[in-house]
C-alpha cells in the first residue's frame, strides 16, 4: 500500500512508516504560502502546480495548492497508532464521499475519528462536525484536544447554543436533525457520525436528515461497530445515506434481490414448500458474497480486536451463570405475562420485529419490561418489600453479590465493574446489597431525573481507578466512554438485544493496556453474564410460551434476549468477513 498523503508522509519518518509495511512518499516541496507562514509574513496568492510530473499524487494539474499551516499538523507519532488506523486514514483520504469506519469495541474509534478530523484540517483547512450520543461527547472533546492541541473545540449542548465556528463542533443527533444546515453555513464540510447505526433505519429522522443534508457537506465519516442491527439490509441504508445515493449497489429492492438470502432460499426447494410465505421471505443472510464484498469494500473499512497487536488487551475469561428463578419470582413472572396486551403479543409473535419494536418492548410499561424487572428483583412488583427481603427472594442478585464478595476476598488486586441495563431491578437492588455487605463501591449512572451529578460520577470513577473503591456499579448511561483499565472482573447483571451494547458494556473493564502491573500470563479479566432461567417444571402455559418465543422449551425471556443478540452478532461479523474477503461461519458473542 502506498501512503501518499502529505499530512503523514511529511510529518512522520519514513522508517517508522516502513515498520508497518507502508511505503512513504517524500513530502512535496514547500510552496510560497508555507514559507510565508514560517516567516510570519502575509502569504502571496496560492501557487499552481507546474506542468509536468506532479509532486502530489491525485492532485490535478493547474489546480491551486492549499498549503498546510505548521500549526495545523497532526500531532501523532506513528508508533502511537495501531496499523489499522494508518490504513483507515489512507482510505479516508481516498474515499469520494468519505468512508464508513466499522471498527469494533476497543479499537480506538475516538482516536481514529480525531485523526481523520486532523487530516481534513491539515490538508484543506476544513472544519469537522461530530454528531454523537451524550455519553461520548466529552470523550470526543478530549480526543480532539489530544490529537489537535491547537484546534478550538465547541460542544453545542442545546438547540439554542450559538455556533462559534470553531475547528471542531460536537452535537447531539437531535441537534443534527434540526441544525445541520446551520453548521454547513458556518463552514463545516466534514461530518463524523458516532454510533452511525442510528441512521440505518429509513423511517427515522436521522437517516432522512443524513440524506437530505448530504449535498451541504463534502465528506461523511459514519462510525459503527454494527453494520447490521435489525436486518442484513441495514448496510445498504448506511451506504446509501453516506453517499447520498451515489453508489453501484442499485436500488434497495435490487440490492435485496441480488445480495440478501431468504429463509426459503437457504432451506431449498423441498423444505420451502412447507413454509408460509412470510417464513420463506424472511432475510437470514447474504449471497453472491464475493461480489458483495468487493462493492462494499469501496465504502467501508473494517477493524476488530483481531487487527490489534497481540497482548493489547487483557485476556477475557467468559462465563455464563444461569440462576433458576425462585417460586415467588415465577409466580410474579406468570402474572405479568398474562396481562400482556394484544398489541404486544402481535409484535412479539411477528417475524418482522424491528429495532424500534424491541426498544418499545424493552423500555415501555408493558409486561415484557416488567418480566425483565421481576428477574432483577421481586421488589419491582410490590411496594411493601425492603431490599434485604427482595435479595433473599431474587436468586440472581444474591448470586452476583456472593461472587463479588468472594472475588474481593480471593484476589489481592480485585476491582469489579458491575453493569446493568435497568435502574429498578438493577442498580437499586445491587447497590443495596453492596451496602449491606460493607463492600466499598461507587455508582456511575445517568445525570437525568433521580441521577447523579457529573461531579459525583467522576468522583466515583476516580475512586475506583485509584483503588479506593473495589466496585463500580454502572448504569446504561455509563456504557459509552467509561474507562476502568485495571478491572479484574466484569459482572453483567442482565442482557440486551443489541450485541454491541453487550460487548460495549463488558468492555468497560477490559481496556487496552489494562493490568500492566501483572505478569502477561496473569492479565486476565473474568467476564460473568448472569441469566435467569426457568425451573424445570415451570407450569407456564403453552400460550405464554409462544408469547415470549419459547416454543422450543421453557426458555426465560433473558435467555431469549441473549440468543437474539448472538444471532445478530453472527450476522454482523459474517458481513465484516465478507468485506475482508474471508468470511467465517461461526462467531461467538
Amino acid at each position: 500500500m502506498n501512503f501518499t498523503h502529505r499530512h503523514l508522509a511529511g510529518y512522520w519518518a519514513a522508517e517508522s512508516l516502513e515498520k508497518l509495511g507502508v511505503s512513504a512518499v517524500p513530502a512535496p516541496p514547500a510552496t510560497p504560502r508555507v514559507e510565508a507562514e514560517r516567516l510570519k509574513t502575509p502569504p502571496p496568492r496560492a501557487a499552481k502546480i507546474p506542468r509536468g510530473p506532479s509532486p502530489l499524487k491525485g492532485m490535478k494539474r493547474g489546480k491551486a495548492v492549499r498549503a498546510v499551516p505548521q500549526a495545523a499538523r497532526i500531532k501523532a507519532p506513528l508508533d502511537e497508532m495501531f496499523p489499522h488506523q494508518v490504513k483507515a486514514l489512507a482510505r479516508h483520504a481516498k474515499g469520494k464521499h468519505g468512508i464508513i469506519f466499522s471498527h469494533g469495541t476497543g479499537t480506538g474509534k475516538t482516536r481514529t475519528s480525531a485523526l481523520a478530523a486532523a487530516r481534513v484540517r491539515s490538508e484543506t483547512g476544513g472544519k469537522t462536525l461530530v454528531v454523537a450520543p451524550a455519553g461520548t461527547r466529552a470523550n470526543y472533546e478530549k480526543g480532539h484536544h489530544k490529537w489537535m492541541p491547537d484546534a478550538k473545540t465547541q460542544i453545542v449542548a442545546t438547540g439554542k447554543t450559538p455556533i462559534r465556528g470553531d475547528d471542531v463542533a460536537i452535537i447531539s443527533y437531535e441537534a443534527w436533525k434540526t441544525r445541520g444546515p446551520e453548521f454547513a453555513a458556518k463552514g463545516y464540510d466534514h461530518v463524523v457520525f458516532d454510533e452511525a447505526h442510528k441512521g440505518k433505519d429509513p423511517e427515522r429522522g436521522v437517516f432522512k436528515s443524513m440524506k437530505e443534508f448530504r449535498h451541504l457537506f463534502k465528506r461523511y465519516t459514519p462510525m459503527t461497530a454494527s453494520l447490521t442491527s435489525t436486518s442484513p439490509e441495514d448496510v445498504y441504508q448506511l451506504v446509501d445515506a453516506m453517499t447520498g445515493g451515489d453508489h453501484d449497489l442499485g436500488s434497495s429492492s435490487e440490492f435485496r434481490k441480488r445480495y440478501l438470502m431468504t429463509a426459503g432460499e437457504e432451506a431449498g426447494f423441498l423444505k420451502r414448500r412447507r413454509m408460509t410465505k412470510r417464513e420463506a421471505g424472511k432475510i437470514v443472510g447474504f449471497k453472491n458474497e464475493e461480489e458483495l464484498g468487493a462493492k462494499l469494500k469501496k465504502f467501508i473499512h473494517v477493524a476488530d480486536e483481531e487487527d490489534l497487536p497481540k497482548g493489547t488487551f487483557p485476556t477475557a475469561v467468559p462465563e455464563t451463570v444461569e440462576v433458576e428463578m425462585s417460586p415467588d419470582q415465577l409466580a410474579l413472572y406468570k402474572h405479568v405475562l398474562r396481562t400482556t396486551g394484544p398489541g404486544v403479543r402481535e409484535r412479539l409473535e411477528s417475524d418482522a420485529l424491528t429495532d424500534a419494536d424491541l426498544v418499545k418492548l424493552q423500555k415501555g410499561y408493558n409486561s415484557l419490561s416488567k418480566a425483565r424487572a421481576v428477574s432483577g428483583g421481586v421488589h419491582t412488583m410490590t411496594t411493601d418489600l425492603n431490599f434485604e427481603d427482595a435479595i433473599k427472594h431474587t436468586p440472581k442478585a444474591r448470586r452476583l453479590l456472593e461472587d463479588a464478595e468472594a472475588h474481593i476476598g480471593e484476589v489481592g488486586d480485585a476491582k469489579i465493574i458491575i453493569v446493568t441495563n435497568l435502574i429498578k431491578g438493577g442498580v437499586d437492588i445491587i447497590e443495596a446489597g453492596l451496602k449491606a455487605r460493607g463492600i466499598s463501591y461507587g455508582v456511575f449512572r445517568g445525570k437525568g431525573k433521580g441521577g447523579t451529578s457529573e461531579k459525583e460520577r467522576q468522583a466515583a470513577l476516580t475512586a475506583f481507578q485509584d483503588g479506593d473503591q473495589k466496585v463500580l456499579l454502572v448504569s446504561p448511561a455509563g456504557f459509552e466512554g467509561l474507562d476502568g483499565p485495571n478491572a479484574t472482573m466484569v459482572q453483567s447483571y442482565d442482557p440486551h438485544f443489541n450485541p454491541e451494547r453487550v460487548r460495549q458494556a463488558e468492555a468497560r473493564g477490559r481496556r487496552a493496556g489494562g493490568l500492566k502491573h501483572r505478569a502477561p500470563k496473569d492479565r486476565r479479566v473474568l467476564v460473568k453474564r448472569y441469566v435467569t432461567k426457568m425451573p424445570e417444571k415451570s407450569g407456564l402455559a403453552a400460550s405464554l410460551k409462544r408469547l415470549v418465543g419459547m416454543e422450543d422449551g421453557d426458555q426465560h425471556v433473558e435467555q431469549k434476549i441473549y440468543a437474539r443478540a448472538q444471532q445478530r452478532h453472527q450476522l454482523n461479523q459474517r458481513l465484516k468477513g465478507i468485506i475482508r474477503g474471508r468470511p467465517r461461519r461461526e462467531y461467538t458473542l
